[in-house]
């Protein structure tokens, strides 16, 4: 069958380009008999490709700290109460030094929140030059970047789908976080 002939010469021809060939060569069938009939039955459908999301800022090695207070890193963790009630934790740890600064417990933490917590800690502490953080929507939105911008802090996230190149700090500030409870 020609429909066979024209895939097996044309392996990345989906079946419009097919029916469109099929046409020019003067056969008189339809898109819709070419789709059912021959396409499916003939098990000929293409595999359909992924896009890879393209990183919105390119990304480096993690800055290594080489003083207490020039680097922070943070993240969420997530937990249940006894009743089922979700709650979320901001945690921030200073990598070079292992000191928690803060954690702070809310229901819902968004962006404005989180931006609110950081004003209230660098009141009593000179302003980090790096924050590393993870891709979530809290620390990617628009809130926690303009503060950042009005602030003179750089934001550097880690590779996503790398949640390793965080879980160290995060189980450090947890562990500190299960210390003092």
């Amino acid at each position: 069958m020609r429909i066979r002939e024209i895939a097996a010469s044309k392996r990345r021809y989906g079946c419009p380009r097919i029916y469109v060939r099929l046409r020019r060569e003067g056969w008189a069938v339809n898109h819709k008999k070419v789709e059912r009939l021959h396409y499916r039955d003939e098990g000929l459908s293409l595999r359909r490709r992924r896009r890879k999301k393209a990183a919105a800022v390119p990304r480096g090695a993690l800055p290594k700290p080489t003083q207490p207070g020039r680097c922070y890193a943070m993240d969420f963790v997530h937990d249940r109460l006894v009743t089922g009630r979700r709650f979320k934790c901001v945690t921030m740890i200073d990598p070079c030094s292992k000191e928690v600064p803060v954690i702070a417990v809310e229901v819902s933490i968004g962006g404005a929140r989180v931006c609110r917590i950081l004003d209230r800690l660098f009141t009593t502490r000179p302003l980090p030059e790096t924050l590393i953080l993870d891709n979530g929507p809290e620390f990617a939105g628009t809130a926690l970047e303009a503060w950042a911008v009005q602030h003179g802090v750089h934001l550097h996230f880690i590779q996503p789908g790398k949640p390793v190149q965080n879980a160290s700090l995060s189980r450090a500030s947890m562990a500190s976080f299960e210390m003092n409870v």
